[in-house]
């Protein structure tokens, strides 16, 4: 027999279906607190693992590109090319035994409801400032990946490894240091935190 204990962050299915619920302190208490031998489950938020693994790719990729780069342009784009195709493996393979998975609906019950065809997003107004301001963001948010670089060189003379370098600090200092504020954080009033 296994006890499962989880996140309220779960989905709700998954919270439901838990013996317990609680924050990371109180999972880490109640595993503390049993006697050895015991089989427990412990259930997160997946996306505290999405932005683990993120941000570790947001670490390694330009340490390694720009290390590539400086030995040769050419091998930067070809392994560039090599994982993208990767990737797209891993992402076909996945998708097409999800695909063999999937159920028939045994009722209309669990059909989605259906929508009236008017529905256009070409005449939501908050969705299309929202997707403006995506725009904004990203075009700037990408700047730093563009033309920072080339001003690091031009004006600083820093090499593409130094580049690379310097931009695994950001993604380094959130894998180190996220999870300790995130569990510091815990259990304070969420607006004397802001």
């Amino acid at each position: 027999d296994i006890n499962i204990v989880v996140h309220p962050e779960c989905p709700m299915e998954t919270v439901q279906a838990a013996d317990m619920v609680g924050s990371t302190e109180f999972i880490r208490e109640q595993v503390n607190s049993v006697p050895p031998g015991s089989k427990w489950g412990i259930g997160t938020e997946v996306s505290l693992v999405n932005r683990l693994a993120i941000n570790i790719g947001m670490m390694l990729g330009p340490v390694a590109g720009g290390f590539l780069a400086e030995w040769d342009y050419g091998l930067l784009y070809l392994v560039d090319g090599l994982t993208c195709l990767a990737a797209a493996t891993v992402v076909f393979v996945f998708l097409r035994s999800a695909r063999g998975r999937e159920e028939e609906p045994s009722s209309t019950a669990n059909r989605a409801p259906e929508t009236s065809g008017s529905a256009s997003p070409w005449r939501d107004g908050p969705f299309l400032a929202a997707m403006a301001l995506t725009i904004v963001v990203a075009s700037i948010f990408l700047q730093n990946y563009s033309t920072f670089p080339i001003y690091l060189e031009s004006f600083y003379g820093f090499t593409e490894s130094s580049i690379g370098l310097l931009f695994a600090i950001n993604p380094v200092m959130i894998i180190l240091f996220e999870m300790i504020l995130v569990r510091r954080l815990e259990g304070h009033r969420t607006l004397r935190v802001v």
